[in-house]
């Protein structure tokens, strides 16, 4: 939704939310699963300000879904494969949020080496369809794992 001003305007409310949370960075990351959108957000609790907004997510699937709650980030790789969300495919820049749930890129086939140079296995967004994982087009995963410093508090409701 654009405002009178020409800005993306706070559709469902995250904006507002962001505020009553503290991180240990001077970055916050909401996850609004009915949504299926990530914001990231700078300052500090009580003055946070859109840094990138509108990043569209898959969450996980009902017999595996995303857990709630408040975390902190505490690992990067820049790819991986094996682990229960990609057992048959590759992803890149995988940032954990907690044991088992990670913000990686979309599913690439088993082996990849360079996602720039290969089509993805599975580019579906907005979506109730991982393993508990958040899955992200490939630069928003790669903007997380760049930007994000270990202890960023991450909020997934």
């Amino acid at each position: 939704k654009i405002g009178a001003n020409g800005a993306v305007t706070d559709v469902h409310g995250m904006d507002k939310k962001a505020q009553g949370y503290s991180s240990s960075t001077r970055y916050l990351i909401l996850v609004n699963k009915s949504h299926h959108e990530v914001n990231v957000y700078k300052g500090s609790k009580g003055s946070w300000a859109i840094f990138r907004r509108g990043m569209p997510c898959t969450i996980g699937k009902s017999s595996t879904p995303t857990p709630s709650g408040s975390y902190r980030l505490d690992h990067k790789s820049s790819r991986a494969f094996g682990y229960k969300d990609f057992k048959a495919s590759t992803v890149f820049y995988t940032t954990r949020i907690s044991a088992g749930n990670y913000f990686h890129s979309i599913l690439y086939k088993l082996g990849c080496r360079n996602p720039y140079t290969h089509s993805p296995k599975d580019a579906t967004l907005g979506k109730n369809r991982s393993n508990s994982c958040i899955r992200l087009p490939l630069a928003d995963a790669k903007f997380i794992w760049d930007n994000m410093a270990r202890g960023t508090r991450v909020v997934v409701y």
